[in-house]
């Protein structure tokens, strides 16, 4: 049937539904969100994900995708530069207290 609809997923919250129905139509999935609690002031409840039936195999593979690579927060990054903000990290955690060390000392000493 053309105009069927299926869930997709349910989400905790309106505005993680929000979210993943711009993505999934970023991806060319029509996508809708309704919750239990639609119309209310104070939003509380879950959220259902509704998609066309034909777009549900395309958007199980968005989810399985999308999932795995939200799991890995740093996906984006290339490995060389993960590995370089790495060592500016370690290279902060260590030369700022020893630079602030021997400031305070030299600032003690010339008073």
């Amino acid at each position: 049937m053309a105009n069927e609809l299926v869930e997709l997923t349910v989400m905790g919250s309106r505005p993680e539904a929000d979210l993943l129905v711009e993505r999934l139509r970023c991806e060319g999935i029509g996508a809708f969100a309704k919750g239990d609690y639609d119309g209310s002031y104070y939003p509380m409840g879950t959220v259902h994900v509704f998609i066309a039936a034909e777009d549900e195999g395309r958007a199980q593979e968005f989810l399985t995708r999308d999932l795995a690579l939200d799991a890995d927060p740093g996906h984006w990054i290339d490995p060389s530069r993960r590995r370089r903000s790495g060592l500016v990290l370690l290279a902060a955690y260590l030369v700022l207290p020893v630079a602030a060390t021997i400031f305070s000392l030299v600032w003690e000493l010339t008073r």
